[in-house]
């Protein structure tokens, strides 16, 4: 059922440099999901919010752990939006970052 593949990451700040500016690790997780492109009206109705989706992924619910980074097909994605489509199964919206 699952034919791609993504990797979440989460940002945790772990301390302080000398310019006293934070300093994060990333922690990775593999998952397995299926990546769609982005409905026409779901684009035309984020662009009035100045999003530019390009990606949605639906994924097993209990292998989201509200990650806020997408790593798809080499590339980085931030999660604009969730949607939980039934008791296992959620959809996520990503926006590419540049």
């Amino acid at each position: 059922m699952w034919n791609d593949a993504v990797v979440l990451i989460e940002r945790i700040e772990t301390g302080l440099d000398s310019l006293r500016q934070p300093i994060f690790s990333e922690w990775e997780t593999f998952a397995l999901c299926n990546i769609r492109s982005v409905s026409r009206s779901e684009f035309y109705q984020a662009s009035k919010t100045d999003n530019r989706p390009s990606l949605v992924i639906e994924m097993h619910k209990y292998e989201y752990d509200n990650q806020p980074i997408a790593l798809v097909n080499g590339k980085r994605h931030k999660v604009l939006k969730t949607y939980s489509i039934d008791f296992e199964t959620i959809e996520l919206t990503l926006e590419e970052v540049l």
